[in-house]
């Protein structure tokens, strides 16, 4: 089960890093529309705007962010297609510009599509949920990523950087009540600020 889910969660980072890649290969082919990878598919009629913050409700959070969060539905059809279900979240700024657009992800797994993990108690779950993220650590290492662990929402979390075809990236990761959620940020300008704040702004309903 450990192995399907960390799976499940690469799966995840590398569609939505293509989705980065592919807009970038396009911005050299001046007849294809460079952003057209990038550009979420449908709005989530459940989301509400108050303050600032746009409100996920069913996903049971809520967070600022430059740019209009919708559903990614690409994402969500390849990691299907790998085995798992997740709800996934994109938006887009300065699509027209490869120097200056940021692309804010949020994708979360649900731990409980396991039925090994569903019919665990409360502590056999959250030792999993750490061997998991220590796993998914070890796999970072592997690749060559730098990591650090961090307590995020209360929770034992790992940030990470780098740099698929060149355009920087920074992601947190973490479990919480049987989800697993990723939060990433990808630009080629002011990242750091912009990863702080989209991060240091999530909370829970």
């Amino acid at each position: 089960m450990k192995k399907l889910i960390i799976c499940s969660i690469l799966v995840i980072c590398v569609v939505v890093i293509s989705c980065g890649n592919n807009a970038q290969s396009d911005n050299n082919d001046t007849s294809a529309d460079s952003t057209a990878v990038m550009m979420p598919e449908a709005v989530d009629s459940n989301v509400v705007t108050t303050d600032g913050y746009q409100i996920f409700s069913e996903a049971g959070f809520k967070i600022k962010c430059p740019a209009k969060l919708e559903i990614n539905y690409h994402l969500i059809a390849s990691a299907r297609n790998a085995g798992s279900d997740p709800l996934a979240y994109i938006g887009v700024t300065d699509k027209e510009d490869p120097d200056k657009g940021c692309i804010y992800n949020i994708n979360i797994t649900d731990c409980n599509e396991s039925d090994e993990y569903r019919q665990a108690n409360k502590s056999v779950r959250k030792k999993f949920e750490q061997g998991t993220l220590d796993a998914y650590a070890a796999k970072l290492k592997e690749d060559g990523i730098k990591y650090d662990y961090v307590t995020f929402c209360g929770e034992r979390a790992l940030l990470y950087s780098f740099e698929p075809m060149e355009l920087p990236t920074k992601a947190v990761f973490f479990y919480r009540d049987v989800h697993g959620y990723l939060l990433q940020v990808a630009t080629r300008q002011d990242l750091g600020n912009k990863f702080k704040s989209f991060m240091q702004s999530f909370e829970f309903l």
